[in-house]
């Protein structure tokens, strides 16, 4: 949700004067919040009042954002929006505007499933946009934040929804020449996803929306919105968009913020130690990777340094390791039991390395981890790096097979 209010209030300033680069100060004087960023946060007060049980979230969602409409009546609204917001009896127009897109991120962040992130952008977005395209728009939008927000690779989001939304086959360089201003979800939206998914990181993937104009705040707010979930928004971004709310809006935000940290702990025992055994063999079992020999477990247990184990219950659920020499580091085995994965279970183990590593840092200390093909960007948002970068290599591995294939 944080990544949608970055991406309008970047792109606010361009919204009418399109800009056509990526070479632009992310803030500056003309920047503010629009109406994405009040619908976003009217939508969450929506999900949140609701406290787990979505039965009238239609109707929540229709109080809550005729409550913020009014308060917020300068925020830019379209015409059928601001006469819906003013109606003593506001029924939905049918609609296929992008409004039904920029505003629905926050279903992905209270979904416990995708069949429940589906749902739940139904239920918030038909009391206005109730028109095929537009109902269309706002699923895809919230199905890309909730597969990023769960750990999907980039390749897996754009599968999804080329197999069940729109077609991403565009070219950037064009899409900068050639796309034009557009109100409509099936313009907007197909171009923000691909804004990000041929992003370097969240930055860029802010930046790759507003350059290619149009409804750059619209097309941001929705590109920001996957970026933040699936890079994470930098601290710094962050508090820069942030100092642009008010302090309703804010404190809505800080809201946000506290419910998600509650949510990522909810009915799970962290505990700062390496598994049993069996444990360890369950876990790896669960994935697919295979038990290990009492022996070969027992030495990943001497060599550790730091180790978490994370149960729901009685069941372990989740463990990472990490080993060291006192200067570098190097996680290992970050592993979720297979029908916890998209729960929460990797963000906490991360996040509880990254706690205990910065107890340690100093300047003689470095961390590294070995990512799978195409998963970089999960532990990215966590302050990891994919090499090469900055003159430091790649990363290498021993084998001896491969050496003598091309030694010559």
């Amino acid at each position: 949700m944080i990544g949608a209010i970055v991406g309008d209030i970047v792109g606010s300033k361009y919204e009418f004067h399109n800009i056509k680069t990526k070479d632009f100060p992310l803030f500056s004087e003309g920047c503010r919040f629009t109406d994405d960023t009040v619908m976003t946060i009217a939508l969450f007060k929506a999900l949140a009042d609701c406290n787990g049980n979505y039965a009238d979230l239609s109707n929540c969602a229709v109080r809550c954002m005729r409550e913020y409409g009014e308060r917020y009546l300068n925020a830019g609204y379209g015409k059928n929006f601001f006469l819906w917001i003013e109606s003593k009896n506001p029924k939905p127009y049918n609609s296929l505007g992008n409004g039904a897109a920029m505003r629905v991120s926050s279903v992905a962040y209270f979904a416990n499933s995708l069949d429940e992130v589906k749902s739940l952008s139904k239920k918030v977005t038909e009391v206005t946009h109730n028109h095929e395209e537009g109902l269309k728009g706002a699923e895809a939008t919230a199905v890309a934040v909730w597969l990023a927000l769960n750990g999907k690779k980039k390749e897996e989001i754009k599968e999804y929804i080329e197999k069940n939304y729109y077609s991403l086959d565009f070219d950037f360089k064009t899409l900068q020449q050639t796309y034009k201003y557009t109100l409509k979800c099936q313009d907007t939206v197909p171009q923000a996803i691909f804004c990000f998914l041929i992003s370097t990181d969240f930055e860029d993937a802010i930046r790759n929306a507003v350059s290619i104009g149009g409804d750059c705040d619209t097309t941001g707010a929705i590109c920001g919105a996957i970026a933040g979930a699936y890079y994470g928004v930098p601290e710094q971004v962050e508090k820069q968009a942030l100092a642009f709310l008010d302090a309703d809006l804010l404190s809505a935000v800080n809201e946000f913020k506290d419910i998600q940290k509650q949510r990522k702990t909810m009915n799970f025992r962290i505990e700062k130690k390496f598994p049993s055994n069996a444990e360890f063999n369950e876990l790896f079992e669960s994935v697919g990777w295979g038990g290990r020999d009492e022996d070969k477990i027992n030495m990943h247990r001497q060599s550790n340094v730091f180790a978490v184990s994370i149960y729901d219950g009685d069941r372990i659920v989740g463990m990472v390791r990490v080993v060291g020499d006192g200067s570098y580091y190097t996680v290992y085995d970050v592993v979720v039991a297979k029908d916890y994965q998209g729960k929460g279970v990797g963000r906490l183990l991360m996040e509880e390395v990254v706690k205990w590593y910065k107890t340690i840092e100093d300047n003689d200390t470095y961390m590294y981890l070995g990512a799978s093909k195409g998963r970089e960007g999960v532990y990215e948002k966590f302050g990891f790096v994919a090499r090469p970068y900055d003159g430091i290599g790649a990363g290498m591995k021993y084998d001896p097979e491969y050496s003598k294939k091309h030694s010559n």
